[in-house]
């Protein structure tokens, strides 16, 4: 009888940890990233309301696009959950 219960601990253990070390998926990345950009906007002014455009996984993490009126927001989301910020203003002309 302990022989099965330690190999069921031993199994939920391995379980457990399967879950904590798997990729991140693309809704995990859009968290971080929505309070990542909060953050930035609570220390940067102004700050436009964004809506997510667009999710690319990149082999480093998560790229994701939001966008409002005037700017577009670019966040890198790494796997481990660490997150940078981009800001181009849309009003610019590419050159």
């Amino acid at each position: 009888m302990r022989a099965a219960s330690a190999g069921g601990l031993l199994l939920l253990s391995a379980l457990v940890l399967a879950g904590c070390v798997a990729p991140m998926t693309e809704r995990e990345a859009q968290g971080y990233a929505r309070l990542s950009l909060r953050r930035y906007c609570s220390q940067t002014l102004p700050c436009h309301p964004a809506r997510f455009v667009h999710a690319q996984h990149m082999p480093t993490g998560w790229l994701l696009d939001y966008e409002s009126d005037t700017v577009k927001y670019g966040v890198m989301v790494r796997e481990n959950g660490g997150t940078d910020v981009s800001v181009w203003d849309k009003n610019t002309a590419a050159r």
